[in-house]
């Protein structure tokens, strides 16, 4: 699927369970072309999204990020 032909190309779902380690395990799938990979903690998890949203130019220019410092907020 090419990156001209998706619409939302920022749409997952997450199946996950909790492992012997409580960290997150599941999988991710992407709702555009149905794939579907495996992660095995939450840092594995973000690395395939991100990895997916960089292949489809995600964010874009005008997106604004979140921060939990007020000056971020603030444009500083």
């Amino acid at each position: 699927m090419s990156a001209n032909m998706v619409k939302r190309p920022a749409e997952f779902i997450v199946n996950v369970s909790l492992s012997a380690g409580n960290d997150l395990q599941g999988y991710l799938e992407f709702v555009p072309s149905g794939e579907t990979c495996r992660f095995s903690s939450v840092m594995d998890m973000m690395r395939l999204m991100q990895a997916k949203m960089d292949e489809y130019g995600i964010p874009q220019s005008t997106t604004i990020f979140r921060t939990w410092k007020e000056e971020a907020r603030q444009g500083k």
